[in-house]
């Protein structure tokens, strides 16, 4: 992940502006004790995770899950700045 951040910085135009979205493990920790349903945070912390669609689910995946101080010191120590939680 480090390289891909650092190239996203070495390619970010100056002032320009990174959204990231990545799973929120404070929030995931958050939903089993409300819930009692390991099925909610399974796929999400094991990268997979299904969203149900009309039509079809949407499956996304992913390799890693980040608290807010986690990706912000994976940010920073690329070089970016300025970074705020963003809903």
């Amino acid at each position: 992940m480090k390289k891909v951040v650092a190239e996203w910085h070495h390619v970010l135009r100056l002032g320009g502006i990174l959204r990231v979205a990545v799973p929120n493990f404070k929030a995931l920790v958050e939903v089993y004790p409300k819930y009692k349903d390991l099925n909610l945070v399974y796929g999400t912390l094991y990268g997979r995770w299904e969203i149900p669609g009309s039509t079809d689910p949407t499956i996304i995946y992913h390799k890693i899950c980040y608290d807010f101080v986690s990706l912000q010191r994976t940010l920073s120590d690329s070089g970016f700045i300025n970074i705020h939680k963003y809903d």
